[in-house]
């Protein structure tokens, strides 16, 4: 079981649960899970964050060139609606 801790940035101070140091009166920082010994806002979670900012810019993408590929087939079927519009013969008046 890994134990989380809970350091003070300024003086070291290590807890196992959160709150404020009590030599210096700063908030105590979570250390990170992977080992390196870095605060979690630095380190892993920070990654965490990015994949999660890559996902929305990925999903982001994939919309637009959706849209894109509806604007062109509305183009395209209005291409052929104003073709098909061309062709028709107009009925003369005069043929009564």
């Amino acid at each position: 079981m890994s134990e989380i801790k809970f350091v003070c940035p300024f003086c070291g101070f290590e807890s196992n649960g959160a709150g404020v140091c009590p030599t210096c009166d700063e908030v105590l920082e979570k250390r990170c899970l992977c080992q390196t010994g870095d605060f979690s806002n630095k380190c892993c979670e920070e990654e965490a964050e990015n994949g999660e900012k890559n996902k929305e810019k990925l999903m982001e993408a994939e919309l637009s060139s959706e849209n894109l590929s509806e604007i062109v087939q509305r183009a395209k079927k209005k291409a052929e609606e104003e073709a098909e519009l061309e062709n028709v013969k107009p009925v003369d008046e005069d043929e009564e």
